[in-house]
């Protein structure tokens, strides 16, 4: 012998990796996409659809939630049961405060009216 024992952690020479090759030539693969950006990019692309009898393009996503409803309204229960479960689900809109989104010329229409709207409910009997 040699003087090389083969055992743990020590394998016969002629298995072992040759100098300057690496042992994992193509790298490590690269991280594959997640299963959900998957869907949501796909979801995101868009499709045309006959709406009014006019072709309109909207996104994947849009057409399948107008579908799932429009199969509510006609009395097919497991889009009616979805739909709902999306209504008990969805958060809350967030109500804007007052004036957040009035431009100057909303407000001045505002103080121009609101005397008118707010005496017409004075006079009458």
């Amino acid at each position: 012998m040699s003087g090389y024992e083969v055992g743990h952690k020590r394998p016969p020479k002629h298995s072992q990796f040759k100098k300057g090759k690496s042992g994992n030539p193509h790298g490590r693969p690269k991280h594959s996409a997640e299963f959900s950006s998957i869907v949501r990019k796909e979801l995101e692309t868009t499709v045309t659809v006959q709406e009014n009898g006019k072709p309109r393009k909207v996104t994947k996503l849009a057409a399948l939630t107008k579908k799932t409803i429009a199969d509510a309204f006609n009395n097919d229960r497991f889009a009616r049961k979805e739909v709902l479960r999306w209504i008990e689900t969805a958060p809350e809109p967030e109500e804007p405060s007052p004036g957040a989104s009035c431009s100057d010329l909303d407000l001045e229409i505002i103080r121009k009216f609101a005397p008118l709207y707010l005496n017409s409910g004075e006079d009458t009997q």
